[in-house]
C-alpha cells in the first residue's frame, strides 16, 4: 500500500507539473532546453540494463515513454524530474529507463519476450506520449 501511495504522490506531482509548465507559451523540444546532466545520466536508455539494475539493487522501476519529438517529454525532464525533491526521490528510490518509442530498431527483453521499443510500448499499452509506466520490485506493474 505504502508503494502505491508513493507512486500516486509522484503521479500527481507529475500531473500538476504539466499543467503548470505551459502557461500560454506552446511547450516545444526547441524552446526548452535539458540543462541537469548529473540526473539525465542516472536514466537507463537502454532497456536491459535498467531491468537488470532494478534486479540487481532490488528497487522499483519507472519507466518514461518518450519521443524525440515530444515537447512536454523535455519539458517533464526539464521541469519534474530536475526538481530537487523528485529528482532526489527518484534517484534514492527509484531505477529510471527512458525509452524513444522513435527507436524502433533498440530491443528490449520483458516477460520472456524480445520486443523493439516500440512495440515494448505497445505491450504496456501506451497510446501516447509522454506515458509513465510504474513497476514494483518484482518487476510486475
Amino acid at each position: 500500500m505504502k508503494n502505491r501511495t508513493a507512486n500516486f504522490i509522484i503521479v500527481v506531482m507529475v500531473l500538476t507539473t504539466i499543467s503548470g509548465i505551459t502557461g500560454n507559451k506552446p511547450v516545444t523540444a526547441e524552446n526548452t532546453k535539458i540543462e541537469d546532466a548529473g540526473f539525465k545520466n542516472h536514466w537507463y536508455e537502454n532497456w536491459d540494463e535498467g531491468m537488470e539494475a532494478a534486479k540487481t539493487e532490488n528497487k522499483p522501476v519507472l519507466i518514461d515513454f518518450m519521443s524525440d519529438h515530444c515537447g512536454a517529454c523535455v519539458a517533464m525532464e526539464k521541469n519534474t524530474f530536475a526538481a530537487p525533491e523528485i529528482k532526489e526521490r527518484l534517484m534514492s528510490g527509484w531505477i529510471c529507463i527512458k525509452i524513444n518509442t522513435s527507436h524502433s530498431g533498440k530491443e528490449g527483453t520483458f516477460d520472456g519476450k524480445t520486443m523493439n521499443y516500440y512495440k515494448l510500448s505497445k505491450y504496456f499499452r501506451v497510446t501516447g506520449v509522454p506515458t509513465f509506466v510504474f513497476l514494483d520490485k518484482e518487476l510486475k506493474p
